[in-house]
């Protein structure tokens, strides 16, 4: 999965639904592939004004910052085949406009 860290900006609020995929390059040269699309959470701009005016000092002085975290799974379970690896992911944002501070690549490994 990935967790994208985005500022609450008007450009991500109007933005709407964007897509992202992931694609798995096997061993064989083969590619599995899967997108997903995700949202912002709603805000309402009355909530908003007044988050920023209540945590005005802390925003001013950049102990805080207004962000959400967008966490995008592209597999509830995958199975790496032992004949057939997974080399490599490339993971594509399809968007021009979404703005991000931070993306972070999250891999939970369960082993039997």
């Amino acid at each position: 999965s990935v967790r994208l860290e985005v500022p609450e900006s008007t450009v991500n609020q109007d933005l709407g639904m964007f897509m992202s995929c992931l694609q798995l390059h096997l061993a064989d040269k083969n590619e599995v592939s899967s997108c997903q699309s995700a949202i912002l959470q709603f805000r309402s701009q009355f909530l908003i004004y007044l988050e920023t005016l209540a945590f005005s000092p802390f925003l001013v002085s950049g102990t805080s910052s207004q962000k959400q975290y967008v966490d995008i799974n592209f597999y509830q379970k995958f199975y790496d085949d032992p004949h057939n690896p997974a080399t490599k992911a490339s993971i594509q944002i399809q968007s021009k406009f979404i703005q991000i501070y931070k993306s972070t690549v999250l891999i939970h490994a369960e082993f039997s």
